[in-house]
């Protein structure tokens, strides 16, 4: 978890993003990636790729709504075969390991399938 300044280079790369300051976390997994269909859903709420009675399909749709509504963002980068990446970018009130007002900011989890980490 560091402190970022997103630029105009982000920016161009990701649309909705302002620019200004965030924290940036990053989470990777040692899973088998996801296809781009796949990808395009895992916001969805109740989505999941686990088989009945192994997953609600709400982890994250909870983390993408609770980076929103901190005016963040959220991006996400898989290949099939190869790790995902996470990375949350809530709005900066702080320093890395705070939110606004001194509150904890968001926080993103690996779903149990890998080893998940933060990153730099």
């Amino acid at each position: 978890m560091r402190n970022v300044e997103l630029d105009g280079g982000y920016i161009g790369a990701h649309a909705g993003v302002a620019p200004g300051s965030y924290v940036l976390l990053a989470v990777s997994d040692t899973g088998h990636g996801m296809d781009a269909a796949t990808l395009g859903q895992i916001f969805e709420p109740f989505f999941t790729t686990k088989g009945p009675g192994k997953g609600t399909g709400l982890g994250l749709a909870t983390v993408y709504g609770i980076v929103k509504q901190s005016g963040g963002h959220i991006w996400v980068y898989s290949e099939v075969w190869a790790r995902d990446e996470l990375q949350d970018l809530p709005a900066a009130g702080g320093r890395a390991g705070g939110g606004a007002g001194g509150r904890p900011g968001p926080v993103a989890t690996g779903d149990g399938d890998g080893a998940a980490r933060g990153g730099r």
